[in-house]
């Protein structure tokens, strides 16, 4: 199968030569909403977050408070600004296209986070991403510890109780929980914005868009060895067995020890017995 380079990869590739931390996380995003929405004009939106955060700066005074520009800001986006989470349609692909979520004002939690930051860091608050398990949280800075922020329950505080109960319903013991609560690197994010692309497309047997969703994937991390295997199942799914069985070799490369996984060697073999097909 050949690849076609389009110009939303081209983009995100000159992008991701940026040291992480000077990579827009909204740019980014929206860069990968243009590979779906190829006449998306991305400095519009990245204007109109702009103007948003712009709106919310002359109404905070020099010496505000953490807490105080935290209120203000939930009551911008989410009382002004009509941002919500998309709780009836939680798994629809356009609540993570930033594009999407800023037309039909709302998203999921990382999305809606990735607003919710963008405005909240043009004006000095201190905020990161929280690569939580099965939620996507925001931390703010404060003086003397951080707060933990869920921009799917507008902004609302989340307590340590709380985060405890939903690593628990993740089947995770919380440990040191602070581990969880950690800083993302904006790569990070990203490939976890992909991810959850990639699992509703996966789900809705829509095998083509799942590929190119792990195509931009591996511009974010090269090589990722999870990107890879989850490519050659997608070309098996596609007959296309040569690219799959080069995908998965190239998997066994990096992750030899995954050669001992009974579902890889079945599919090792079935690639290596498939007849080829032109792709």
């Amino acid at each position: 199968m050949r690849m076609s380079v389009t110009p939303a990869a081209q983009r995100l590739a000159q992008l991701m030569q940026l040291p992480d931390a000077a990579l827009s996380l909204t740019e980014a995003a929206l860069v990968i909403a243009s590979h779906r929405y190829q006449d998306l004009q991305i400095d519009e939106y990245l204007a109109r977050i702009a103007l948003a955060s712009d709106r919310l700066r002359r109404r905070l005074a020099a010496d505000a408070s953490k807490s105080h520009m935290l209120g203000m800001l939930n009551h911008l986006m989410f009382d002004e600004l009509g941002y919500a989470g998309a709780a009836e349609d939680y798994y629809d692909p356009r609540n993570s296209y930033l594009n999407e979520v800023m037309e039909r004002r709302r998203g999921i939690p990382i999305t809606l986070s990735l607003l919710y930051m963008a405005i909240g860091q043009r004006v000095g608050l201190h905020l990161g991403g929280v690569a939580f398990p099965g939620h996507f949280l925001v931390r703010c800075a404060v003086d003397g510890g951080i707060v933990v922020l869920d921009p799917f329950q507008r902004g609302a505080s989340v307590s340590q109780q709380d985060l405890r109960v939903r690593l628990a319903a993740q089947g995770i013991a919380a440990g040191d929980l602070g581990g969880y609560l950690q800083a993302a690197p904006n790569r990070v994010i990203l490939t976890r914005l992909l991810r959850n692309l990639l699992a509703i497309y996966v789900k809705q047997e829509r095998h083509q868009d799942a590929v190119e969703i792990v195509n931009l994937m591996l511009i974010v991390t090269p090589d990722a060895p999870e990107a890879l295997l989850a490519r050659a199942r997608l070309y098996r799914a596609l007959e296309c067995y040569p690219a799959a069985l080069r995908d998965l070799e190239h998997y066994l490369r990096l992750e030899p020890g995954a050669a001992a996984d009974a579902e890889v060697r079945a599919l090792l073999l079935i690639l290596q017995q498939a007849r080829p097909t032109l792709h």
